[in-house]
């Protein structure tokens, strides 16, 4: 019987330390901070060094929250063959479409009426990256963990003509009932595969 019980209190200790990386993936990460400006491309590439200098957006309450006219971004640099992203002002590894660590955002808050999301799978270059793509999660409360969150809309990434996909509230093709997410909390995660040297901004705008 002893021996019984010592078996699973083995099992439940176990459990517990699994538990944390099993819940985590896809979930946002509140260190993945909005920025109010691009990150420097070699900063972002360097995980030897705390050193990226872009601002965080301000925090206001339970989180990060956006108002009409702001406009805040999210960063995926890839460095042969790694994504990269400002996790506190430090460039951290992460794994695209829901890996461990995911490359997500924190959650934002939409305290305006709606949001624009917007995507450039290549800072810079002229050639389409049609791989990198992300997609927005409408979320039941704060906490925006995955299992409390539905994706909205569908997933946004650079045309075959190489322009900027933008979508309302992440919604490509939103009509009028149903582009407003004013009072929600949302956030963003990485879900293509980035080629070598890829710098993706997905940035929002309030209004």
């Amino acid at each position: 019987m002893k021996f019984k019980k010592r078996f699973l209190m083995c099992l439940a200790i176990v459990g517990v330390l699994l538990a944390p990386s099993v819940a985590k993936a896809g979930d946002a990460n509140a260190l993945n901070k909005w920025m109010t400006e691009v990150p420097d491309s070699d900063q972002m590439i360097n995980t030897d060094v705390a050193g990226i200098t872009a601002r965080f957006a301000p925090v206001r309450g339970a989180g990060q929250s956006i108002k009409r006219n702001q406009k805040f971004y999210m960063a995926f640099f890839d460095d042969g063959g790694e994504t990269h992203v400002n996790q506190d002002g430090t460039a951290t590894a992460c794994v695209e479409n829901s890996g461990s660590p995911p490359c997500v955002s924190a959650p934002l808050f939409i305290a305006s009426e709606s949001a624009l999301f917007c995507v450039d799978g290549d800072i810079g270059n002229a050639t389409v990256v049609a791989g990198n793509t992300i997609r927005v999660r409408l979320c039941a409360d704060s906490s925006c963990t995955e299992v409390t969150s539905v994706i909205y809309g569908g997933s946004l990434t650079e045309d075959v003509n190489g322009a900027t996909t933008c979508g309302e509230g992440g919604y490509s093709f939103a009509g009028l009932d149903n582009s407003s997410i004013g009072g929600q909390w949302t956030y963003v995660e990485l879900i293509g595969s980035p080629s070598n040297g890829d710098e993706i901004i997905v940035w929002a705008v309030g209004h």
